[in-house]
This record gives structure tokens, C-alpha cells and sequence, in this order.
């Protein structure tokens, strides 16, 4: 390496080496860097946009929700748009639904998901698929980035027949038959009367804990059910989460034993439903979750394996 060259070198080592600090982007970024970004495999041209782009399905913005841009991977066959509010993530998906619905849009029923325990998959809830007929159809995912704005990216397509060749409501029917053909098949005896929760949000995350072991057991009169729940909230406010939404399912308290701990009750068809809640910490970062429904005002069933004894993971 020549004298010079070796200078150069080194005097561009040294700019680096010296902690210079980056200016940071402040209202935009490179074209190329947003290419860059996109994590979906793709090639051909990328086009970004400050309205819905072209070959978007028709719907319009809510007055609550600020238009961030627009993307079109014409290759790759994906047409998407950014909208941004300051609802909370499960609130902000809601009012975008229902807005969407208003424009003639219809819910696709989610499939079911495996049921594990009393606790249903509340991750799934921060996505939502629609379709019309007419103008194709949309899946929305609501995604929190820090800060007190929260996203909303819309995937799109003006494709109203599938390569099946069932159309939107095709689809929405096929689903309600599935759906209902799955509940009947879970809602048998007394374990219809399970009520189902969802976890909170972990601090930080637009995830909730994740289940990762049931057990259950049950006769003619009681049903029991034991989740390990993967989670950094603590038992005492997992336990309030539940109790607030058993509250709102119609079932009353019939007794506080503790802070992870209670008793409850509910009518259904005119006789009493028995219900026994218990959270316990079973380490670090597992929660032991137990319901037991009965027929019976005896709650405490001694030969219980499941209430007494969380496995540990």
C-alpha cells in the first residue's frame, strides 16, 4: 500500500474509531434503507407512497387514525398501508374493525385455536382478516413500536375470488360451519360451562405469557383444569385480571381466601354453578393457573391431583 493510501487509511480509521456520533434521522429515511427493512423475501421494484397506493382495496381512514404511507411489492403481489393512532393496541383494532365493516368489509372468523386450559390464545387478537366481495380483502395487524403512538399495517388485494374460486362470502360461511362444528364438539357436560379468559399483555410487549403445559380432569359433577403460564406478572395480579372478567362473564364471588385465591358462583339455566380460582407461583417465570368448575357447593375436591401439585416445566 502506497504512503498515501495508508494515510487515507488511517485517517478515516481515526474519524471511526473516535465515538464521532450518527445524526439521527428525523422525519424520513433513505429509500434504500427502507428496502432494506423489509423483512418480507422480495425482488423487483419496491414502490412507497403517501396515500393508499393504486392497487389497494377501497376503504377509508377513520378520522381517529393518521395515514402514515403506503407500500406496493408489485412482484411479490403485496399492497400495503401504515396507519397510526394513540389507542391502546386491542382498542385501536376494534375501532379500525368496526370502521372497516362500516365500508361493507365482513370479519372472517378466526379459526379455533388448540384450547389450552381456561386461557385462550389472546395473541391472536392483534390480528384481524376481513373481505367484501366487491373490493378484495384485508388482513390488519395492530403492532406497538415504543412510544405512544400505535401501528397499524394493512395488508391488501382487490382479488375477490380465491384460487379455490370461493369468494368472500363463501369463505365466511365455511368457517361459521367450522366453527360452530368445533365448539359443538369442546361444549359437552359440564365443561361447557368453563369460562375463558384472556392473559395481559406482558409489561413492554405486545405479546401476552405464553401457556406451555395443560392438565385436566373431570366427572359428571366437577371439571378441572391446570395451566402453566410463561409470564413476568405476578400471581396477585394475574388472579385481579381474571377475577375482573369472571365479573363481567356474570359470575359473583362468593368468598376472597387470598390474594391468588377465591370462590365464586353463576346461574346457568336456573341452577348454581361452582367455580374455584387459584393462581400459584410455581418459579421465576412460571404461574401455575387452576380452575375447577362443579355442580356441587362442596368447592374443595381433597383427592384433586392437579389443584395441590403444579409440575414444574
Amino acid at each position: 500500500m502506497s504512503s498515501g493510501k495508508s494515510q487515507a487509511f488511517l485517517v478515516l480509521w481515526l474519524v471511526l474509531s473516535t465515538g464521532v456520533r450518527a445524526a439521527e434521522f428525523d422525519n424520513g429515511i433513505p429509500l434504500d434503507l427502507a428496502k432494506a427493512l423489509i423483512e418480507v423475501p422480495h425482488t423487483g421494484e419496491v414502490r412507497f407512497y403517501d396515500e393508499p397506493p393504486p392497487a389497494f382495496p377501497e376503504v377509508t381512514v377513520p378520522s381517529h387514525f393518521s395515514f402514515v404511507g403506503g407500500m406496493e411489492m408489485a412482484e411479490a403481489g403485496l399492497v400495503r398501508i401504515v396507519l397510526k393512532s394513540q389507542h391502546s393496541l386491542s382498542e385501536g383494532l376494534e375501532l379500525l374493525t368496526a370502521s372497516l365493516q362500516e365500508d361493507g368489509y365482513v370479519l372472517v372468523p378466526k379459526m379455533p385455536a388448540r384450547q389450552r386450559g381456561f386461557i385462550s390464545d389472546a395473541s391472536e387478537t392483534m390480528i384481524q382478516n376481513l373481505c367484501n366481495d366487491d373490493k378484495g380483502a384485508l388482513t390488519i395487524r395492530a403492532l406497538s413500536r415504543g412510544g405512544p403512538d400505535v401501528f397499524y399495517s394493512i395488508s391488501g388485494s382487490r382479488t375477490t375470488v380465491d384460487a379455490s374460486g370461493n369468494t368472500c362470502g363463501d369463505r365466511v360461511r365455511r368457517r361459521n360451519e367450522f366453527v360452530d362444528s368445533m365448539n359443538q364438539r369442546r361444549n359437552s357436560g359440564i365443561r361447557a360451562e368453563l369460562p375463558i379468559m384472556s392473559m395481559p399483555l406482558e409489561e413492554g410487549s405486545a405479546s401476552t405469557g405464553v401457556i406451555v403445559g395443560t392438565r385436566s380432569s373431570g366427572g359428571d359433577d366437577y371439571y378441572e383444569i391446570s395451566s402453566q403460564l410463561k409470564s413476568g406478572q405476578s400471581a396477585s395480579h394475574i388472579h385481579n385480571h381474571i377475577t375482573d372478567q369472571l365479573i363481567d362473564q356474570g359470575w359473583e364471588q362468593v368468598q376472597e381466601l387470598s390474594e391468588q385465591e377465591s370462590n365464586w358462583r353463576t346461574t346457568v339455566e336456573s341452577r348454581l354453578v361452582f367455580g374455584e380460582l387459584v393462581i400459584r407461583k410455581v418459579d421465576e417465570e412460571t404461574l401455575n393457573l387452576y380452575f375447577r368448575i362443579s355442580n356441587n357447593d362442596g368447592l374443595i375436591i381433597e383427592e384433586s391431583r392437579l389443584r395441590y401439585s403444579p409440575r414444574r416445566i
